[in-house]
């Protein structure tokens, strides 16, 4: 059986959480766990509470990502991401 419906869900591209900082580095944030929020929540915590109390190494290594985005994104998230999802729903099918 093949399920083609779902909700939104907040896939980055390359599957890794954005992070970084604003208003001079006084507010931190992470998101996009693509699926994967427990865990990455979790570590996302952890890198932002240790680049609160000074330790910047993790945290930075995580924001200096060059994150990709999908061309004309507006346009073409939605065809993008249904076929992916349509894509990898008919592989695993066939492979089960």
């Amino acid at each position: 059986m093949i399920i083609l419906g779902g909700g939104t869900l907040a896939i980055t591209v390359n599957r890794l959480p954005h992070f970084g900082t604003l208003m001079n580095n006084k507010v931190s944030y992470a998101f996009g766990y693509s699926g994967h929020g427990l865990a990455l929540s979790v570590l996302a915590g952890k890198l932002i509470a240790e680049n609160i109390n000074g330790d910047h190494e993790r945290f930075k290594f995580f924001s200096d990502i060059n994150h990709m985005s999908i061309p004309l994104g507006s346009i073409f998230r939605r065809p993008i991401y249904s076929s992916a999802i349509l894509y990898y729903k008919i592989r695993d099918y066939l492979n089960s």
